[in-house]
């Protein structure tokens, strides 16, 4: 045998009042309840062979203790529509009929198989059974999704109440997830749970238990079954509670190379369990022997069917209508739902309780069962939740479950405080202020009710991180860790309140243990990488968001999404472009990859038609955030100027801020439309009211700086406020270079030099820094030091493509043409949409030209030639063709002319051309060529060139034709200095032979 060690259980079994298995004549009726959850509907929390020790629990009383089916209840499904529903709904209803059915002299078995955990409770310790709907997180108060030992044990003591008899068998699992340090506190809570009771665990306070991948079970289950059915009894067929665990002790210990100590606890250990069938025993006892399957026995008894299964009776015609309104999820709200259809059947009396008992629990699973799982992954902390409309609606389930319980209930007050919570996040999660007072009455009223729920206080710390109000939300994020140390989520929130307020050592700190905590925390990886955003450390940045992948090894939605906002800020263009369609691709539902991705088309003027209906597609799922409109009003603000659309930007700016108060941009956009209305003082007012409403805010300050500088032209207040920005985040980069712009336009180039050498001090590794370097030496003229700074960039991220087109330039300068027109093309790669190959092209033309003036025609030919490679356009292609027309290199003008398409091109410069490919023809010799250059020239302008026209003759041969154009030009025509600067030295000196 082999213990999966990978999968570790911490295995709980207690039998409670646990009287005789055997079927004496005094007993009267016999029902089971057995749960067996191995498929959670959280894959974190799914096991291995708790459904297989429940079946094996549920065979043995069917095939050995001749139980009929119809006297188990057996809970092992995680979907809410099967009648085996093992959520902790189903659980509840099931003890309740249980209750309600109980009666003197009966036996009742209650055998629970999957996972359990204990969290502290101030001085003591709370223990609960996970039903299928758990959350992963230890976060079960008043969450739903588990059952308290504390109702559990009131259940069998009423139970026991009505003289019936019960056997209690709790096999509770803690995997990976579990609370591992209260080991000890689990077993001390199940004794002050069920005292005077006779006890079974599996191991000792202080120990784990393990299960066998070869016997499919736990070893305490397996070897617990074994023993009831004979293999522990030693000399009779009487088997002792003595007998059943030294069986266990001897069987488990030695089997289990952890040396897993099992134990049985009872008032009498001499008392007779049960009388064991001789036939079984033997049986048992071989397999023990044999260490075969314990499947292969039971497989072989028949099993007892119910007489009640044969022949099953045709459904009532209102039970028919029902089940078809549940099929269609039709549950409430129409006359034809299935709560409609179940309050008439209970008016009318026209079916029986048990009946509409079936029908009642059919809606409350159905109702609640989605609402669990929201509030499930809510605790989970995905960063995507659904839309607030998901929120309102499972909080409008629970509305009508809470009609459907009995006052009474067990799971009511739970269900309430749920419904409490879930209509308060639909408020937050829609991120409309207005709703949040109610939002936060609503969250104070749930944890009044349930004080140690951590997820409501969790809930309680985003909405007052979300208002600004960062103490509250630390209170309440740090009471939700101190309730449970091992969830990552409140961790991660601290790390997000300091990260919202610019300390990002705490932050880091926070997000590390989250990490930490839960090694593959996605979140925590996004969270990290944003730090290293904000602080300028793209490849830092990027390394830690490519480990957020799922289990697949494919990039999340968010992944992508980050991705493309980091590719963006590093100038790459068109690889954030497709990021932003992959993250689309993934999650077409991700508003913020809507808004990143319609402000890169918006800000590089790639596609203003598509950016709007990202926004218009944005604003339809999420109504109610501030960011959508206020982007839809920049848009407008930007790209339109009729009265019509100025109102309608408006209105999207007065939405954004009645939405979210504390949106910076939504204060500056509308400041920036009521400048561009010729309102300067309210303007400013907007601006102003940014920091006012976000005075610890960075952004604001920068946004009003920008105002001052651009709109106002007032230096001395940018300045002020530019860096009043930087000391709120001392590593707010738009803020340095707003300032550094500032300085460098102003001649104030020393400042910008102290300011960035502080800068990097602070942080040597974002490129950003040494780019705006390099910016204030180029400004200086110092093109040299500029190509250091900017090559710097690059070598603290070579990825990082806005220093490429910075570099290119700055080489050019120098006179390293091949290089320079290397980092250009880089550059044009990552950004064809700024980088432009004809801008590059025209200004290394124009520094080509310079040079030719300066009668360098080798720099000159160089430039021109590297500027061909960059790009074959009219102005390449005739600059170095007339550079080698002029150098008496004919035939390789000739070569380069060839690479243009003349039809492509306006009248004027296939003018230029036709005179260009004439002239070569003419040094060439050519006269096919020169003639039919010159007929197609007359085409287009028919005034002649009596001069050129001679030229074309005498390379034909014809002397007379050459003689009579000749005379028809005027003699201004024959100026030396006119001549040379129209035709080639080899035509020169043939001009010459012509008219001496």
């Amino acid at each position: 045998m082999r213990i999966l060690k990978g999968n570790i259980w911490i295995l709980v079994l207690v039998c409670l009042s646990l009287q005789s298995f055997s079927q004496e004549a005094t007993l009267g009726a016999r029902k089971a309840l057995i749960v067996g959850i191995s498929d959670y509907q959280e894959e974190s929390l799914k096991l291995n062979y708790a459904a297989s020790d429940a079946a094996l629990f549920r065979d043995y009383l069917l095939k050995i203790e001749k139980l009929s089916e119809d006297q188990i209840t057996y809970l092992n499904s995680n979907d809410p529509s099967s009648e085996s529903y093992a959520g902790a709904l189903g659980i509840y209803n099931a003890l309740d009929n249980l209750l309600e059915q109980a009666a003197p002299n009966d036996l009742i078995y209650i055998y629970f198989a999957g996972h359990g955990d204990v969290v502290k409770k101030i001085a003591r310790y709370e223990g609960y059974l996970l039903a299928t709907d758990a959350n992963a997180s230890q976060n079960y108060k008043g969450t739903g999704g588990v059952v308290a030992l504390e109702d559990l044990n009131e259940y069998v003591a009423a139970i026991t109440g009505t003289g019936a008899k019960v056997v209690l068998i709790l096999d509770a699992c803690h995997s990976g997830f579990a609370f591992k340090e209260g080991s000890q506190k689990n077993m001390e809570t199940l004794n002050e749970s069920f005292l005077n009771s006779t006890k079974y665990f599996s191991c000792k306070p202080d120990e784990f238990s393990y299960e066998s991948g070869d016997l499919g079970h736990g070893y305490f289950t397996y070897y617990l079954v074994l023993g009831l059915m004979g293999a522990a009894d030693v000399d009779d067929t009487n088997l002792q509670y003595k007998e059943l665990g030294e069986f266990l002790y001897t069987n488990v210990y030695n089997e289990s190379e952890e040396k897993q100590t099992p134990l049985v606890v009872t008032q009498n250990p001499r008392e007779v369990v049960k009388a064991v069938d001789p036939q079984f025993k033997k049986e048992s006892m071989e397999i023990v022997k044999k260490s075969s399957s314990i499947k292969d026995l039971l497989a072989s008894r028949s099993i007892q069917q119910s007489s009640s299964t044969s022949n099953a009776a045709e459904p009532h015609p209102v039970v028919k209508q029902f089940n078809a309104a549940m099929d269609r999820e039709e549950y409430y709200d129409t006359e034809q739902s299935a709560l409609s259809i179940y309050q008439n059947a209970l008016k009318t009396n026209e079916l029986p309780r048990q009946t509409l008992n079936k029908m009642q629990f059919a809606l409350l699973k159905a109702l609640s069962a989605s609402a669990q799982m929201l509030i499930n992954y809510y605790i989970e902390g995905h960063e995507q939740l659904p839309p607030a409309a998901r929120f309102k609606k499972e909080a409008q389930n629970l509305e009508v479950c809470l009609s459907l319980m009995q006052p009474e209930a067990p799971l009511r007050e739970r269900t309430y405080t749920g419904k409490l919570f879930l209509d308060a996040y639909a408020y937050i999660r829609a991120k409309n202020y207005s709703n949040y007072p109610k939002a936060k009455e609503l969250l104070l009223e749930a944890v009044k009710l349930e004080p140690r729920a951590a997820y409501i206080h969790n809930a309680l710390g985003v909405l007052y991180n979300q208002e600004n109000q960062y103490k509250e939300a630390q209170y309440h994020y740090q009471e939700a860790h101190d309730l449970i140390p091992s969830w990552s989520y409140p961790v991660g929130n601290l790390g997000s309140n300091y990260y919202d307020q610019y300390q990002y050592k705490n932050a880091k700190r926070y997000y590390e243990e989250a990490l930490y905590r839960y090694s593959d925390s996605l979140t925590a990886y996004q969270n990290l990488g944003a730090i290293s955003v904000s602080q300028g450390k793209y490849a830092e940045a990027e390394a830690l968001y490519l480990k957020s992948v799922n289990a697949k090894g494919e990039l999340l939605a968010i992944t992508l999404r980050n991705l493309g906002s980091l590719y963006e800020k590093k100038g790459n263009i068109r690889k954030a472009i497709d990021y932003y369609e992959q993250a689309l691709a993934k999650d077409p539902k991700d508003v913020y990859t809507y808004y990143n991705y319609s402000d890169l088309l918006i800000e590089e003027g790639i596609d203003i038609q598509k950016a709007s209906k990202l926004l218009t597609d944005a604003i339809n799922l999420e109504p109610f955030f501030a960011r959508g409109h206020a982007q839809y009003g920049d848009l407008l603000r930007r790209y339109s100027s009729d009265e019509a659309s100025t109102a309608i930007a408006h209105r999207h700016y007065k939405d954004a801020i009645d939405y979210d108060p504390f949106y910076e941009w939504a204060y500056a956009g509308k400041g920036w439309l009521l400048h561009k209305q010729d309102q300067k003082d309210e303007a400013l007012k907007s601006f102003e009211l940014g920091i006012t409403k976000n005075p610890n805010k960075p952004k604001s300050y920068y946004y009003l700086a920008d105002y001052y500088k651009s709109g106002l032209k007032d230096v001395a207040k940018a300045e002020q406020f530019y860096l009043q920005a930087i000391q709120k985040d001392s590593f707010y980069l738009p803020a340095y270079k707003g300032l550094v712009d500032l300085y460098n336009d102003h001649k104030r180039q020393e400042e910008s030099r102290v300011l960035l050498q502080t800068l990097i001090n602070l942080d040597d590794e974002a490129p950003d820094t040494y780019n705006l370097l390099g910016n204030t030496y180029f400004s200086m003229g110092d093109n040299e030091r500029a190509v250091v700074e900017y090559q710097n960039s690059l070598d603290v991220d070579s990825t990082y493509s806005k220093g490429l087109s910075n570099l290119a330039y700055s080489l050019l300068q120098t006179g390293k043409i091949e290089e320079a027109v290397g980092a250009y093309k880089k550059a044009i790669t990552y950004n064809p949409y700024q980088n432009k190959a004809e801008n590059f092209s025209l200004l290394m033309l124009s520094e080509g030209r310079r040079y030719k003036r300066e009668n360098n025609h080798d720099m000159a030919g160089t430039l021109f030639q590297e500027a061909l490679k960059l790009e074959v356009n009219y102005n390449t292609v005739t600059a170095l063709a007339e550079l080698y027309y002029f150098d008496n290199k004919p035939q390789k003008a000739q070569d380069v002319l060839r690479l243009l398409n003349a039809d492509a091109l306006s009248k004027t410069r296939e003018t230029k051309m036709l005179e260009l490919l004439c002239k070569v023809a003419i040094d060439l010799k050519l006269s096919q060529q020169a003639t039919e250059s010159l007929a197609a020239l007359k085409k287009i302008n028919p005034r002649s060139d009596y001069l050129l026209e001679a030229l074309v003759h005498h390379v034909n041969g014809d002397s007379q034709q050459t003689i009579e154009a000749l005379d028809q030009v005027k003699p201004i025509y024959f100026n030396e200095q006119l001549l040379k600067s129209l035709y080639s030295q080899n035509t020169l000196n043939l001009i010459k032979t012509l008219k001496p």
